[in-house]
């Protein structure tokens, strides 16, 4: 027992020293990072928190759009709209287009929110979104308005551009890009947004605005009539806001311009020439000699003549006329007196 003890301890040594070699250049899987988490995706925009607060002056609702077009109401008041008044041809297909797809939208409601206040100077001019039961059929929708929109809102015709002086009659002309259509329409989620240019959601909520429908005079005003179909809000604060943010605005523009005349006037009075000091009497000029002589009245002509002898015996005849016409009227009258 004691050989095999001692013929086993150096074995054993001896393998560890074989294998631990082979063991240290073996390399080590290196640790994976664990995966990192990837941010959930932002929800769609629903109905009730598309519009942030202190956005749009006015806002409108209509609860069951459908409904509301097919009403005897709604028909009562377009009738005397479309025989008397003789609206637009736009008009008279928008009209024409809502009877025809009331179907589609008769549980849907519609959203318009026009005149965006001052501190909502990105938003879009005019914001209208329809809510459908859901994205398939919100999807369906928007190819048919997309089809519609260009009738009534056709894009703006690009001005031609001025041609360069260079360039000649064999020019092949660039093909012209198709302007853009006159609306942006958008799908998000189960509902479609309709805006004149693109937009983001930043400039339609920046970061930490507050929804419309936390607003408290929105909600007691909503909340008062829930049962009508339709609904219109108009923010008077905001009115009354742009109101005073206008007048301070044309206050700041009259200062800044009066104290732009004033300047003026001191600039022009500064710039205005002194009066130069002329001589009280000036120098008598010398005459050419040849110029005085020519214009030297002669002698004879400077001396004083009488009266000449015809214009002395006319005198004359006219003093004895007179003469004898008094005598005969003296003699005449002494006559009658007798």
């Amino acid at each position: 027992m004691n050989v095999i003890k001692r013929t086993a301890a150096p074995m054993l040594l001896l393998l560890l020293a074989l294998t631990t070699p082979v063991i240290a250049q073996q390399k080590r899987p290196t640790p994976k990072p664990p995966p990192r988490a990837t941010p959930a995706p932002t929800p769609p925009p629903t109905f009730d928190t598309l519009v942030p607060a202190d956005s749009y002056t006015i806002y409108g609702e209509v609860r069951g759009a459908g409904q509301v077009i097919r009403s005897s109401a709604l028909t009562d008041l377009l009738e005397p709209i479309l025989k008397l008044s003789g609206p637009p041809k736009e008009f008279k297909t928008v009209v024409k287009w809502l009877n025809a797809h009331s179907e589609e939208v008769m549980t849907s409601r519609l959203l318009v929110a026009a005149w965006p206040t001052v501190n909502a100077k990105q938003a879009p001019q005019t914001l209208i979104a329809i809510e459908f039961a859901s994205a398939d059929e919100a999807t369906k929708f928007a190819g048919t308005l997309n089809d519609f929109l260009p009738a009534i809102m056709p894009a703006p015709t690009p001005e031609p551009s001025p041609k360069s002086a260079d360039t000649t009659a064999t020019d092949k002309p660039k093909p012209a890009t198709p302007p853009d259509p006159g609306f942006h329409l958008q799908r998000m989620g189960s509902l479609i947004v309709i805006t004149p240019r693109p937009w983001t959601m930043k400039q339609l909520k920046p970061a930490g605005s507050k929804l419309l429908a936390e607003e408290p005079n929105f909600r007691s005003a909503y909340n008062r009539f829930t049962t009508e179909p339709v609904f219109l809000y108009i923010d008077t604060k905001a009115i009354r806001r742009e109101d005073a943010e206008r007048e301070k605005r044309f206050e700041e523009e009259r200062q800044v311009g009066g104290q732009k005349a004033k300047r003026d006037q001191e600039k022009e009075a500064k710039a205005e020439p002194k009066p130069s000091e002329e001589p009280a009497f000036l120098p008598q000029e010398r005459a050419d000699p040849e110029i005085s002589a020519k214009l030297e009245i002669p002698a004879d002509q400077t001396k004083e003549t009488g009266p000449d002898a015809a214009s002395m015996a006319l005198t004359a005849i006219g003093s004895s006329l007179s003469k004898s016409r008094f005598s005969s009227w003296t003699e005449c009258y002494r006559a009658r007196t007798a």
